[in-house]
């Protein structure tokens, strides 16, 4: 009996020990399972053909979630229900800062995608001075568009605008359709599905602008994020769904699987139709940068926002624990 009960209490400790490694607050393994999540919209779209994978099996270890809004993902992170996450890339800057959020880039997987866009039959814009005293519509305060749209038009000397946020670009779609908006910055889709409806039509790529004042670095809107947590006992899993996250964004950028990859992004739910997925998809700027490079588009990217509005980024440069490399 005494050696039944030594042998409990050796099992006893052994778990406690096991458990004790963990570190407090770290996730526990989850045997190969990560939650993913990405706003309705480009950063999502480069997840199309991983996606169409995890719906073709009940039984699949990666849930991935498409989210209308930065703060619905902002919120799974918090509360653990959010492993890793495509957001804004000020967005992140501005949660790592605040340290609302213990977490780290792995991936930018969005360039610019942002459009200034005009109603047809309003006065026409042929260059951002030409918005001086007009409003200009556009969705998420705080975020990337909001953050590189306010640089640009300081460096070109613009102080008169009226920019009126949206939650999201559907709002703004059915305002410029219906003729009570003039003006708006979309993200892609949105940009091409005005286009497509007949009621707008593109007037600037704001990447030509950043050009102007930057032509050694990019616009990055979207990135992908993991909580330090779930890294901690997790990572070769992360790592593999890394793997097939930069295969999914090769397939999603080939021009040759232009009609399957439409018809991915429609599936996802994120455009109606094929038309305007074709059509949007070669302007979405997916993209799959990771380790070093990563680094310093994001440095130049973060440097920009940080000497024009530094509340748009946190306050500082993101530290070397930002970054997972």
């Amino acid at each position: 009996m005494k050696k039944i009960i030594s042998i409990i209490i050796l099992i006893c400790l052994c778990i406690s020990i096991t458990a004790g490694c963990a570190g407090k607050g770290d996730d526990p393994y989850r045997e190969g399972k990560i939650r993913v999540a990405a706003m309705n919209g480009p950063t999502m779209m480069g997840l199309g053909q991983l996606f169409n994978e995890v719906c073709a099996d009940d039984n699949h270890k990666y849930t991935i979630t498409n989210a209308r809004t930065a703060d619905i993902i902002n919120a799974g992170l918090v509360s653990r229900t959010i492993d890793a996450a495509a957001i804004p890339a000020n967005t992140a800057a501005m949660l790592f800062n605040d340290k609302k959020i213990d977490m780290q880039v792995a991936a930018v997987n969005t360039l610019n995608v942002l459009y200034l866009v005009q109603r047809i039959g309003a006065e026409d814009v042929n260059g951002l001075a030409d918005l001086a005293g007009k409003t200009v519509h556009m969705p998420g305060r705080e975020g990337t568009p909001d953050a590189s749209f306010r640089y640009l038009l300081s460096q070109a000397g613009v102080a008169n605008v009226n920019i009126t946020f949206h939650t999201d670009g559907t709002t703004i779609v059915e305002g410029l359709r219906q003729g009570l908006f003039n003006y708006a910055v979309l993200a892609q889709p949105a940009a091409t599905t005005v286009v497509h409806n007949g009621s707008s039509k593109e007037v600037l790529n704001l990447t030509d602008e950043w050009k102007k004042y930057n032509p050694d670095s990019d616009v990055v809107t979207g990135i992908l994020v993991v909580r330090r947590a779930y890294l901690t006992n997790n990572k070769p899993t992360f790592d593999e769904f890394l793997q097939k996250y930069q295969e999914s964004v090769g397939f999603m950028t080939n021009a040759e699987n232009l009609d399957i990859a439409a018809q991915y992004v429609v599936d996802m739910g994120i455009v109606p139709n094929v038309s305007i997925a074709k059509n949007a998809l070669p302007k979405s700027g997916l993209t799959f940068i990771a380790g070093g490079e990563m680094k310093i588009l994001l440095t130049d990217f973060y440097s920009v926002l940080l000497a024009q509005n530094a509340s748009s980024i946190g306050g500082k440069l993101p530290s070397d624990g930002f970054y997972y490399i």
